[in-house]
């Protein structure tokens, strides 16, 4: 799996910016967590309950698991920034860490 976040802003402020995308694996309502790993008073809605959540911030990246483990710079996860104005952060992940819960 590969994605690219592209943001004019995202990458400008050092220490400032910490990048989290769930992962609903199975599809199912109200089947996983519904607040983020670092951050309780977000929420995804019931439909999109998630088992995985990777993150990306200026020094750090990795992956939650559904049991709630941090997993940093997991082997199989590369993540690439480009900061500046035309600020992006290029992920791949190998689908071996993600599997279905």
């Amino acid at each position: 799996m590969t994605f690219t976040i592209v943001n004019n802003n995202l990458s400008n402020v050092t220490g400032k910016v910490k990048v989290f995308i769930t992962l609903d694996i199975d599809t199912i309502p109200n089947s996983g967590r519904l607040t983020l790993p670092e951050d309780t008073m977000t929420k995804v809605p019931k439909q999109a309950a998630w088992e995985y959540c990777v993150y990306a911030g200026d020094n750090d990246y990795g992956i939650y698991k559904p049991d709630g483990s941090k997993v940093s710079r997991p082997f199989g996860m590369l993540v690439q920034q480009t900061p500046g104005p035309a600020g992006r952060i290029k992920v791949k992940i190998a689908k071996s860490l993600i599997n279905n819960p």
